[in-house]
């Protein structure tokens, strides 16, 4: 019997939800021995990407397997995919992403595999189950074995950014890493391409106002320090700064961020603006008092992650404004993006920001002229609190 070798007409793994719950994570700090002799832990993985493809059990060609193991939906191929990673690890090393194998088996089990295959990446065992319970990692019982499910975690700065579950074939499971991670990337470059494209064909696109609402809900509040995530050209930052508030503005588009900063000049505001991908590459510090979100259009796989940033970011007791665009608006309103996925509803809004105290989470209206004839965009406004 060979391991490494997928049999024809395996049962395929549905998707049973048990793993919905973890995109927007941080992973747990616990330390996992490793292959390598040391123990690792995954929070603080120091390279931009770290992938862990969590796995039921490999098998051994001196052990038989579990009894009607390839009966099991998804419980075959663990050899397959961990050869997969190996093959594709220069691929992925030059993404920027560091590869974790992660089981319940003992060190020594899996060394014995990392040895046979030449695995040229740390396999970690979780065999007491704290990192999995920490996470609840869905998982399978064969005979008296409890285990695993096979899924494959991408995960940002200790935060898990995309989950890839069920995971068939296994042996297809590293390219498809890699053309995720090659996708993200060129998408953050296609976004910063079209933003600064749309800054510099108009420098100030929304004007140099602050946002109707961002001005009627943050009106005469006390100093405080500020996050606009996604800033654009600056309008509602420098505007708070003008406030008294001690602001920070970050945007993927460094026009915008130029014309912030001249804004910021031209009206004495004391602002500091960065240039950066907040999906990609923010890294959130629970630091700030209030933090704002203004008409960010961000596809749904971006969305809970930013999201979720943003919750992150807030200090306790701190306060988020959000306002974007209502799905409303794309049949009942007037402009904004012309598809639904990067439109939102109150629904939505209230599971990506479950942890917190929902204050206000409505649509709201806005007047848009159009010819000389007024009209309403729909919008949405959410406020909330961290406990």
């Amino acid at each position: 019997m060979s391991l490494e070798k997928l049999p024809a007409d395996l049962p395929v793994p549905h998707d049973d939800g048990a793993a919905d719950h973890l995109i927007g994570m941080h992973l747990p700090p616990i330390a996992l021995p490793s292959t390598l002799g040391e123990s690792v832990v995954l929070s603080d993985a120091g390279s931009p990407w770290a992938v862990v493809y969590v796995y039921p059990m490999t098998g051994r060609p001196d052990h038989e397997l579990p009894a009607k193991w390839d009966l099991i939906p998804g419980a075959r191929g663990c050899t397959p995919q961990t050869c997969s990673f190996r093959d594709h690890k220069a691929a992925l090393s030059e993404l920027g992403a560091d590869v974790y194998g992660l089981s319940v088996q003992a060190t020594d089990y899996q060394r014995e595999m990392v040895d046979r295959l030449h695995v040229n990446f740390p396999v970690l065992s979780d065999a007491a189950g704290e990192f999995g319970a920490a996470l609840n990692l869905p998982t399978m019982q064969a005979g008296e074995m409890t285990l695993y499910k096979r899924l494959t975690m991408i995960i940002r700065g200790g935060r898990i950014e995309h989950v890839m579950y069920p995971v068939f074939p296994p042996d297809e499971n590293a390219a498809d890493v890699v053309s995720w991670l090659r996708d993200r990337l060129a998408a953050k470059e296609d976004a910063a391409s079209a933003w600064n494209e749309r800054y510099t064909a108009a420098h100030e696109l929304y004007g140099p106002e602050p946002n109707q609402f961002v001005a009627a809900e943050l009106s005469g509040l006390s100093p405080r320090r500020v996050l606009d995530l996604g800033c654009g050209q600056g309008r509602n930052a420098v505007w708070l700064a003008l406030q008294g508030h001690d602001v920070t503005g970050l945007d993927v588009s460094s026009v915008g961020i130029d014309q912030a900063r001249a804004l910021a000049a031209r009206t004495g505001a004391d602002a500091n603006f960065e240039v950066i991908d907040v999906a990609a590459d923010y890294q959130p510090q629970a630091a700030y008092d209030l933090v704002v979100l203004s008409y960010l259009q961000l596809p749904p796989e971006m969305r809970s992650v930013v999201h979720g940033k943003a919750v992150a970011s807030l200090a306790p007791g701190g306060e988020l404004l959000l306002i974007a665009h209502h799905v409303d608006n794309l049949e009942q309103g007037i402009g904004g993006p012309p598809t639904a996925d990067v439109l939102f509803s109150e629904a939505e809004l209230a599971v990506d920001f479950a942890e917190l105290e929902l204050l206000r989470n409505e649509k709201v209206y806005r007047n848009v002229e159009r010819d000389g004839v007024i009209h309403q965009a729909h919008d949405i406004l959410l406020k909330a609190r961290r406990p």
